[in-house]
């Protein structure tokens, strides 16, 4: 069922390639949480291109740089302190698959998902010590609602990792960061 699923979208989409290209721009702002309790919640933002093809049906590439930041507490017995933010630097390549709900000629209303893979450039940790706790690649997704309104796009997208880092905590927990996003965009090619 999964691949008869996959494969009607990747029909439709190809039907409905080429009847519309959209070429912009994006950036917004992130709220990165992890799997752990002992995390809080801080802000990040991201900027990027995305490039949209298709109408109603839509398929939707996009390559973005996001800095995400995350506040770890009490951890005990691990090499890393015992309090410390962490701040990542990122390339993010989400392949979004979506449907265009309301479709006027110069408004609608969007849902989309897919999948993500992501690219840690850089981190706020000396990476030959702690090495076992960072990873480069990341795999993950993304699903949310978007509209477009003549230019602009508004997109609410939340984006899940299924990265898990080694356990470090002592009840063995697996550290997972999660994201909120809103972004703002403008197509230069409506």
């Amino acid at each position: 069922m999964k691949k008869f699923s996959f494969l009607l979208i990747i029909t439709l989409i190809s039907m409905t390639a080429f009847s519309q290209v959209s070429l912009g721009i994006k950036g917004g702002v992130n709220f990165s949480n992890s799997t752990d309790l002992n995390t809080s919640m801080k802000t990040g933002g991201d900027a990027g291109i995305f490039l949209r093809l298709g109408d109603p049906f839509y398929f939707q590439p996009e390559v973005n740089y996001s800095f995400r930041s995350s506040s770890f507490k009490n951890l005990l017995d691990v090499e890393l302190p015992n309090n410390f933010d962490l701040k990542t630097h990122n390339l993010d390549i989400p392949l979004l698959f979506g449907y265009k709900f309301l479709d006027y000629e110069n408004f609608n209303f969007r849902v989309f998902i897919g999948p993500r893979i992501g690219v840690m450039l850089d981190n706020n940790f000396n990476k030959e010590t702690h090495h076992d706790y960072f990873t480069l690649m990341e795999y993950g997704g993304q699903f949310g609602i978007g509209i477009d309104f003549w230019r602009f796009t508004l997109d609410f997208k939340y984006d899940f990792s299924t990265k898990k880092y080694e356990p470090i905590l002592l009840d063995e927990q697996w550290l997972k960061q999660n994201m909120f996003n809103i972004s703002i965009g403008f197509k230069f090619i409506k």
